[in-house]
């Protein structure tokens, strides 16, 4: 059985005016993907390109290729059937390459075991990038999850129904400021967010092929552009 990780689309309010936010809004800086926020993030907290940056095996490619393209080293780190990571295997990692930041991530909106982790690593200034992609701003009130590294980001499409959105938000003062603007990504064609997310539901009604195929990727990138 497959389960899509995006709710349902609702066209009247894709197509309704809301006007826009201002880039930084109640703390928070927005972008237009998630991906585009965790950049912008590690380049804030100061980090040079071929610095060196620990992150969880079970993660999506695509949320660490921009890191790849500005030339940040990627070390890979096994996450451990409960979901968490092994903060004396993060610790050993840490010497052995020289990282100067880790990306914690709370799966599935389920919080992380962070606290272990910003003892062990604060003291040596590595950098924590809490990814709460799966927790709609933090969900403040329920487990008020990435409250406790430097940055946090989100990712709006993985709990609202639309094209895509980023947001990051600071627990520190001790960033580059400079950085958060900058060019990103024009807006994706909602036209092409309605076809592909249609494609997706008929795919899922008559299950074949496998949603999450690279045929059926090409298919809704082809759509999105």
């Amino acid at each position: 059985m497959t389960i899509l990780s995006k709710p349902n689309i609702q066209i009247k309010a894709l197509l309704s005016k809301v006007g826009s936010l201002p880039s930084e809004t109640n703390g928070f800086y927005f972008y237009q993907r998630g991906r585009d926020a965790l950049l912008v993030a590690i380049r804030a907290l100061r980090l040079k390109p071929t610095d060196t940056i620990i992150v969880p095996a079970y993660i999506c490619e695509t949320a660490i290729m921009p890191i790849r393209s500005f030339g940040y080293k990627i070390k890979f780190i096994d996450v451990q059937a409960n979901m968490q990571l092994d903060p004396i295997k993060v610790l050993k990692m840490v010497d052995v390459f020289d990282a100067k930041a880790l990306i914690v991530i709370h799966y599935f909106g389920l919080p992380a075991h962070t606290d272990k982790l910003i003892t062990l690593l604060r003291p040596r200034g590595v950098k924590i990038i809490e990814d709460c992609c799966h927790n709609f701003l933090g969900n403040p009130g329920v487990f008020n999850v990435g409250s406790g590294g430097d940055v946090t980001i989100f990712s709006m499409r993985k709990t609202l129904p639309i094209p895509d959105g980023g947001a990051l938000r600071f627990n520190t003062n001790d960033f580059d400021k400079s950085v958060l603007g900058g060019e990103m990504l024009s807006p994706p064609s909602i036209r092409g967010y309605v076809s592909a997310r249609f494609i997706e539901a008929f795919v899922m009604s008559i299950g074949w092929p496998n949603i999450y195929s690279e045929f059926i990727d090409k298919i809704k990138k082809f759509n999105i552009t």
